[in-house]
């Protein structure tokens, strides 16, 4: 390195010298003097003039993660070798027979087995028979005997109503008629009705009603004329309309067997 001297001298006055060393190159850097610090600069804003941005503080820098140690391994102990096995030895199996042929199934038809019989009807419940009830169907009747006790019937004969006879019987032969008359009350509402067998006989009753009938007693005229031979019964029932119709108890009913041969 090169040195050269250098002298300063200022107007007026003669300085001593200073000798000083110039090097040439980059100059070493000198130690910072501990002094006051430094204030910063006052900025002067004018007003109508933006002000200056404030200064933003450095970001911190974190510091580097410390290294992790790297996992020691351990060796492992070598594994003996495996045992050879010894190989399996297959015996050869004997040959089989052919099965036998079996002979065919034959399935017999079987015998049709008999229908099961039908449960029987469950009896009808025993209603008692009422003489001249709406929802009673006339009766056949039984043999001449059992009605050889009740009271004939007269021909042309005026039977009142407390007078005349419940159970009656006649004899007659086809195309024969008898007549009788029989009271009715028609003020109370009570007529006479009749009740047969139309293939037997033809039964007509007639209302007959006086002049000033109202009030008073009047009489039905029943007419009985045979049809055909046999036996039948023939009702002759007192009610009034409505209230046999709708099926209440007659007022009286009068039973009538006839034969006709």
């Amino acid at each position: 390195m090169t040195k050269k001297f250098w002298i300063l001298t200022v107007a007026g006055a003669m300085a001593l010298p200073q000798i000083g060393t110039a090097q040439f190159g980059p100059k070493p850097p000198q130690p910072q003097q501990p002094g006051k610090p430094q204030q910063p600069p006052v900025v002067v804003v004018k007003p109508g003039q933006p002000q200056p941005a404030k200064p933003q503080p450095a970001p911190a820098v974190k510091p580097a993660p410390k290294p992790q140690p790297a996992p020691v391994v351990k060796p492992t102990a070598p594994q003996p070798p495996a045992k050879p096995q010894p190989a399996v030895v297959v015996k050869p199996t004997a040959p089989q027979p052919p099965a036998k042929p079996q002979p065919p199934v034959v399935v017999k038809p079987t015998a049709p087995q008999p229908a099961p019989p039908k449960p029987a009807p469950a009896p009808a419940p025993v209603v008692e028979y009422k003489p001249g009830h709406k929802n009673h169907p006339l009766r056949p009747p039984k043999e001449r005997d059992h009605y050889k006790d009740w009271k004939p019937v007269h021909h042309k004969k005026f039977y009142r109503s407390g007078e005349a006879p419940t159970m009656m019987q006649v004899s007659m032969r086809v195309g024969q008629e008898v007549e009788f008359k029989l009271e009715e009350k028609i003020g109370d509402g009570l007529k006479w009705f009749a009740r047969c067998d139309a293939s037997m006989v033809d039964v007509d009753v007639d209302h007959e009603r006086t002049r000033w009938w109202f009030g008073r007693t009047s009489y039905s005229e029943v007419e009985i004329e045979a049809r055909r031979p046999g036996n039948t019964i023939v009702e002759l029932v007192y009610a009034r309309p409505g209230e046999w119709d709708l099926g209440n108890d007659p007022q009286k009913v009068i039973q009538i067997f006839v034969h006709i041969e």
